[in-house]
Order: structure tokens, then sequence, then C-alpha cells
């Protein structure tokens, strides 16, 4: 057996948790309900394979799970219109919270993406720094770093690990708990309030996990009440 294979599992479970948390701010749908039915027992043992145990983060799942089904579709379409598209109530890309010239901090995150081969979509509508390409990249980099270990490739396991560290907090850390907290203040959605307070003990319990600076004491910046051009009008790229 490979002396690697608990942090194997790990990561591929990281990895699946990353992709859950995705899936709530995509748009909505019968069929990404149809997607989150995980049993309460299965997203314990999630949790525990990811080496992610704690009760406020259980309990945040589970219960964000569970509101993914009791949330009246039509209600859930209608916020994730009002909070996220073109009133821009609350921005779910990086570049809305860090307040530096948007032309490298894009260029710096598509110059990641395409270091591992991930390709941005032009289906999904979505910047290369939308919460949902970054979360999914960031599970990419544990996939792949759990078939570095699965192949004994010290030197490629090492070059993932580098750069999930260094996306992590180059890029998510500036910026996910501003957007948590702006969430939680804005929605009038149970679901987005949960999935807010869930992103926010999740990557803080992946953080601690791997030992990242998460800047949390980091002056956030203040977020405009409207869209500018760039955020509402042109989403013509996304991340798959």
């Amino acid at each position: 057996m490979n002396d690697d294979a608990p942090r194997l599992q790990r990561l591929l479970a990281q990895a699946d948790l990353l992709q859950l948390l995705s899936r709530l701010f995509g748009a909505p749908s019968a069929e990404l309900q149809r997607g989150c039915q995980h049993p309460p027992d299965d997203l314990r043992e999630l949790l525990r394979v990811a080496g992610l145990r704690g009760e406020l983060l259980e309990r945040a799942l589970l219960e964000t799970v569970q509101l993914v089904h009791q949330t009246p579709l039509d209600a859930w379409v209608a916020e994730h219109s009002r909070l996220f598209e073109c009133g821009v109530v609350c921005p779910i890309n990086e570049t809305a919270y860090v307040r530096r010239d948007k032309g490298p901090i894009l260029g710096d995150v598509a110059g990641f993406y395409t270091a591992f081969g991930v390709r941005v979509s032009p289906t999904l509508h979505e910047k290369v720094d939308h919460l949902r390409c970054e979360l999914d990249y960031c599970g990419v980099l544990f996939t792949l770093w759990a078939r570095a270990l699965e192949e004994s490739s010290a030197e490629r396991a090492e070059v993932c690990e580098a750069a999930w560290r260094s996306f992590a907090e180059d890029h998510l850390s500036e910026w996910l708990t501003g957007f948590c907290e702006r969430l939680a203040e804005t929605s009038g959605l149970q679901l987005y309030t949960n999935a807010a307070g869930l992103l926010e003990l999740a990557w803080e319990a992946l953080g601690e996990h791997h030992g990242l600076e998460l800047r949390r004491d980091r002056p956030l910046p203040l977020v405009p009440e409207t869209g500018t051009p760039y955020e509402c009008g042109m989403a013509d790229s996304g991340c798959h």
C-alpha cells in the first residue's frame, strides 16, 4: 500500500468538498438540487476523510445541503439573479474586493490556470476570478496533488502543493472572507446566508489543515452598492 494513502484520500475528499461548495454558487436549477442529494452520513464521512472535523462545520454543511432541497427553486433563482447578476448586490469576483489594477490580478489568475491545464469555458459566462472558478481550480490542484502521491512523484506533489499555497494565499484568502460577510449581510434567502457561513468555515478549516495564512484581520474594502460595467456587463468567460 502507498505510504501516502491517508494523505491522498484526504486531498481527494477536500477536492470533493470544494466542488460541492462551488456548486452552491452556480445558477440554480432542478439538476443542481438533484446533484446535491447527499445523505447526512455521507457528508459526515466526507468531512472525516478530509480531516476537517468540527461540530460547527458539520452542522453548517448538513443544514446548507438540506436547504438546497427545501428552498423553492423560483425563490432561489430570483435571489441568485438579484445578488450576483446585473444588480451586483453581492459581487462574486475577486477583483470587486481587492482594490488593485484588475488586469494584473486577472492575468495572474489565468496564469495559474494555464500552468495546470485548466481551461476557461466560454459557456459558463464567468470571469476567471469568479468564486466558482477559483474554488474549482483549488479542487483540481488537490486532485493532481493526490495523483502525484499515488504515483510516488514527490517532485510533482511539491509543485502542486506550492501552487495551492500560493494561489490560496495570494487570491482566495484575499477576498473570500469579505465575500462571505457581504453575502450574509445582503441575502434575504436562508440558503445563501447558510452557504456564506459554510464557505467561511470550510475555508478556515482548510487553511488550518494546510497551515495557510488566511489574513482574517486585514481591513476589507468597501464594496459599492451598484456594479461597474466591468462587473456586470462583461462577464463573458468562465471556468469549468
